[in-house]
């Protein structure tokens, strides 16, 4: 195993476990949900990231980089929503953002399985 597959799975325990640990602190805070998220975000990008790193078929690794770019695309939208509800935002030029970021980050999620991504 290799620097880079290594560095995947200690990123993606890492996000697991400051997740898990908001999660159980308080599950009703909009702001963990939000931090929640994101951090499911990063697991989800950093474990595809490893087992593309891992795999030896070229196929199987095709389909596990486009399934990193789901969470790649996901977290900048998802650590904003996390900012701003930590830092308690909530004006309606805040949340034009978000939904204008939200909807970018659709768009862009519909071209993850296609080699136009």
């Amino acid at each position: 195993m290799d620097f880079y597959a290594v560095s995947a799975l200690i990123n993606a325990s890492t996000s697991l476990m400051l997740g898990l640990f908001v999660f159980f602190k308080d599950r009703k805070s909009k702001t963990n949900n939000a931090f929640i998220l994101m951090t499911a975000s990063v697991f989800f990008w950093s474990i595809c990231y490893f087992f593309w790193q891992v795999s030896t078929d070229n196929f199987v690794a095709l389909v596990f980089v486009r399934l990193l770019s789901i969470g790649s695309t996901l977290i900048p939208i998802l650590y904003l929503n996390w900012v701003l509800s930590f830092l308690g935002v909530k004006d309606k030029g805040s949340e034009n953002i978000l939904i204008f970021g939200y909807g970018i980050s659709l768009f862009f999620l519909f071209f993850a399985f296609s080699p136009d991504f």
